[in-house]
């Protein structure tokens, strides 16, 4: 049904079937996202699947930008501040427990604590968007929706001055966690 020689065709397509799966998601009382994660596998068995996939690529881009707006709407910050010291805790806490996961992950699968690092700061900024998710539904006591957004960027901003730090220690220092090759 997607495959089309006129890219035009195909993006229209590509689009109707993406909201006829939705439309019949949301009439059945299913998750659009289900829906169209379902979709998806259907599609990536087809012949178009490069094609479409180029031209999904194109949409997720768009769509994530307007999807992480819409959280950045809703934050509300009021009464948040009775919990700064929480999100602090919280934001040490996620990113410690996965310093040590790494290590942990290194040790099971028998690689240098320097492997250990990297796995430990790859996963820092992980995991965290799923409180997100179930903050959705709101707390009146607590500030869920907010707290977990400061922890995702609490997080994410330890990860990236993580990288930052070893990769000018790497450069400057030739102190490097993970060899240079070419990747396979």
């Amino acid at each position: 049904f997607i495959h089309s020689t006129s890219k035009e065709i195909m993006l229209l397509n590509f689009l109707g079937l993406v909201f006829v799966v939705t439309y019949i998601g949301i009439q059945l009382g299913v998750s659009e996202a289900l829906g169209a994660f379902f979709l998806g596998v259907a599609v990536s068995q087809g012949k178009s699947r490069e094609k479409v996939e180029r031209t999904a690529l194109k949409f997720r881009d768009i769509f994530g930008s307007v999807f992480f707006f819409y959280f950045g709407m809703q934050l509300n910050l009021q009464g948040l501040g009775n919990y700064v010291g929480w999100v602090i805790i919280a934001i040490i806490f996620a990113s410690l427990g996965k310093l040590l996961g790494g290590q942990l992950i290194r040790k099971a699968l028998g690689c240098s604590k320097n492997k250990g690092v990297f796995i430990g700061l790859v996963t820092v900024s992980r995991g965290e968007f799923s409180l997100l998710i179930s903050g959705i539904v709101g707390s009146q006591v607590f500030p869920f929706q907010s707290f977990s957004v400061i922890l995702i960027l609490g997080t994410a901003f330890i990860s990236t001055i993580g990288f930052r730090v070893l990769e000018y220690l790497c450069t400057r220092n030739k102190m490097c966690l993970l060899e240079k090759k070419p990747m396979d």
